[in-house]
């Protein structure tokens, strides 16, 4: 059975997902005889893929992948795939040429065009028609049910609720640190990630800061602005923090929230983000730099308590949102379908 996987790589949480993806994928190769091709996603190699090809983003924004997407298609334009995986818009011919694709996504697309400025809302239009093309003929494997009245509407008979996990051995292998920033910030610096507000509202504070995914390393107060990095070693730095900021406009289901969870580390949370751990976050008002500086304060200044809190919970969040366990189920249960109806 051929499986392509797009988008395989270690920089976003998309990317992230289809990573271990491959991974779970690797653990069934042998009980479902599967031959696994991936596209790599701003890493040069996967050992665990029998076949790769580059994903060469060229312009960073959705339009940019409709036309990185077009340029790959030209690669497989002779291959044919019995299930296809994605957590993002697909080269046109592969959402045809295959006999089950599988979308990854929780956000609520429509919704998120509403957050574009203008000139935002004119690059976004055709990636947005188009991947909603592609959604009608998906599974949607709904990581967040926050959002399933989108879902429902483009595809209902084909939805099914995978919520978003997080991979519990690597988060868990950090070792404990020392607390050397008061907060910290993981993600793109794109306008719907937001971090410019943290920025704005920090920068001439005395509290320090780190801040990981820019596309360069630089300070603005005390506030260390890092680039990408391993995971492990973002998440190592992330958890010197002493409290965890998401300032996002729009989101799905955010892995770094998750992950920020599992390290024991009170997050504080945009009011528009809204997922299945909201109980177990705190919610400042969306875009209000006074709102994300009057709640930060409050849980740094009763940080003994929040960080008891963040502790405990961090025991439920990895009994529940264990993604090894969750992927596995859901990919062998597909797996096993489309292996039955090719008989």
């Amino acid at each position: 059975m051929n499986i392509f996987v797009h988008r395989v790589g270690v920089k976003g949480g998309a990317q992230l997902v289809m990573k271990k993806v491959v991974e779970v994928l690797d653990k069934l190769r042998d009980e479902f005889d599967l031959y696994i091709v991936c596209s790599l996603d701003g890493i040069d190699e996967c050992k665990l893929c029998d076949e790769v090809f580059n994903y060469n983003q060229l312009l960073p924004s959705s339009f940019g992948d409709v036309v990185s997407n077009l340029l790959l298609q030209r690669k497989l334009s002779s291959k044919h795939f019995d299930i296809v995986i994605t957590h993002s818009l697909l080269p046109p011919n592969l959402v045809n040429n295959s006999q089950y694709t599988i979308t990854f996504d929780g956000r609520d697309w429509s919704d998120f065009i509403k957050t574009r400025n203008l000139v935002g809302k004119l690059v976004e239009y055709i990636p947005w028609r188009i991947r909603e093309v592609q959604y009608k003929n998906s599974v949607i494997f709904l990581i967040n049910p926050e959002n399933r009245d989108y879902y429902f509407r483009l595809h209902p008979q084909k939805v099914f609720f995978v919520p978003n996990g997080v991979d519990v051995g690597l988060v868990s292998s950090i070792p404990p640190v020392p607390k050397v920033y008061d907060f910290g910030f993981l993600g793109r610096f794109s306008p719907e990630k937001n971090p410019y507000l943290v920025m704005e509202a920090f920068k001439n504070t005395r509290f320090s800061g780190i801040m990981i995914g820019a596309n360069d390393n630089y300070k603005v107060g005390n506030i260390y602005i890092k680039k990408f990095m391993k995971r492990k070693d973002a998440l190592r730095e992330i958890k010197k923090a002493r409290i965890g900021i998401l300032p996002s406009l729009h989101e799905g289901f955010p892995l770094v929230l998750l992950e920020f969870l599992v390290l024991g580390i009170p997050v504080i949370v945009s009011d528009s983000v809204k997922t299945p751990v909201d109980t177990f976050v705190i919610k400042f008002k969306c875009c209000d730099r006074d709102s994300l500086l009057s709640t930060f304060l409050h849980v740094y200044d009763n940080y003994p308590y929040y960080q008891k809190k963040a502790l405990k919970n961090r025991r439920i969040i990895i009994k529940k949102f264990n993604w090894e366990k969750t992927l596995e189920s859901s990919l062998r249960r597909v797996i096993a379908e489309v292996k039955m109806s090719s008989y």
